[in-house]
Parts: structure tokens; sequence; C-alpha cells
């Protein structure tokens, strides 16, 4: 029964080492999407309602909502934003025990599970058999958790 919970953690922590690229590209999406909101509180955005003779004749930008929603609507909104941006953060910290490897240990793991590169081409630049790939894998996998 132990040996199906330890293979359960390594299957789970191989997943989160695939998933590292994939999160990184969400936390930077994500903050764009907070900085476009921080914006869009400002009032300066150039769409929506239009602008008295005055206000256009006028160099400096003028503050008009777009929309009809309240600010605590956008504050909720970026609250939203920044708890999804952290569960990321959360993911990518979870394989942090790579950390502690040594560096050819990281090196396979990242060439492996990061850049996919196939057990061919990887045992032969790390000088192994394939069948001895797999188990260097396995035993990197189990140090880490």
């Amino acid at each position: 029964m132990d040996f199906i919970n330890h293979k359960d953690e390594i299957c789970h922590f191989k997943r989160a080492l695939e998933d590292v690229p994939y999160c990184w590209k969400r936390i930077v999406r994500l903050h764009e999407k907070i900085d476009h909101v921080r914006y869009e509180m400002t009032g300066l955005a150039r769409h929506g309602i239009d602008l008295t003779p005055e206000q256009e004749k006028s160099s400096l930008p003028m503050p008009r909502y777009s929309s009809h929603r309240s600010l605590g609507d956008w504050i909720d909104e970026l609250e939203e934003l920044r708890q999804e941006q952290e569960g990321y953060r959360k993911r990518i910290l979870a394989c942090e025990t790579i950390e502690r490897l040594p560096q050819r240990e990281k090196d396979l793991l990242i060439d492996a599970y990061i850049f996919h590169i196939n057990r061919w081409d990887l045992a032969e630049k790390h000088g192994l058999t394939p069948r001895g790939l797999h188990k260097r894998l396995y035993s990197v996998l189990r140090k880490c958790i």
C-alpha cells in the first residue's frame, strides 16, 4: 500500500513539474490583466462616453468611466485576479525541492519534464541507457518527495 501512495506522489510531482512553463505564462497574462484593470479604474480609458467640446480641447487627460461598474466591482475583480495569480505561484513553489538537488540531477529533470526532450536523446545527452535513464529519473523524483 505504501508503494502505491509513493507512486501517486511521484506522478503528482511530475505533473506539477510539467505545468511550470504553463504557470509562468499564465502569471504573465494575469499580470497584464491586472495592469489593464488598474488602468480602467483610473477612469482615463479612451473608450465609452464622448467628451464635451471643452474637454476635447484640453491637453490634459479627462477622467471618465467607460462602464457603469462601481469601484467595489473593480476591486473585487482585481482581488480575484490576484488570487488566481497566487495559486499559480504556489504551484510553481511546489517544485521548489528541485533546488536542493545537485546540478546534474536538476538538469536531468528540467530536460525531461520542462523541455520534453525525447528519452533517446536525453539518455545520450546524460550518458545513460534508456533503461538507466528511467531508473535515474525515478530515483531523482523520489529524492524530491
